[in-house]
């Protein structure tokens, strides 16, 4: 059954099946957005320890550390990968990478849809 409304003749079919389609992104944007809003709040709690870390790694400190270490003159009592450079850098570098995919979300994110065609 065709029905006319503002963008011209529509089959109902179509207009059930359209509705439907968008229900169920409608579900899936509000499910994944508050996976979003969980993710952000873990992230933003683990902000202290990503700056401590940044402040540690490479500083005097650190370099004293592992001078120390590799003298033989400080034993760490547990684990000690942070005195490793590729420990820390890495962990730097996944945090830098998330922050920079995040920028791209949020630009994609407030771009009007008709700007991403």
């Amino acid at each position: 059954m065709d029905i006319e409304d503002t963008t011209g003749h529509v089959d109902i079919n179509d207009r059930h099946h359209r509705v439907q389609e968008m229900e169920t992104a409608l579900g899936a944007a509000q499910e994944q957005a508050r996976a979003l809003q969980a993710a952000l709040a873990q992230a933003r709690a683990g902000l202290a320890s990503y700056h401590q870390l940044e402040g540690y790694y490479g500083s005097e400190h650190w370099h004293d550390d592992r001078e120390a270490m590799d003298r033989g003159t400080f034993e760490p009592v547990g684990a000690a990968g942070v005195l490793s450079e590729d420990a820390a850098y890495d962990a730097l570098s996944l945090w830098y990478g998330c922050a920079v995919e995040m920028v791209d979300l949020a630009a994609q994110l407030l771009k009007p849809t008709s700007d991403q065609r």
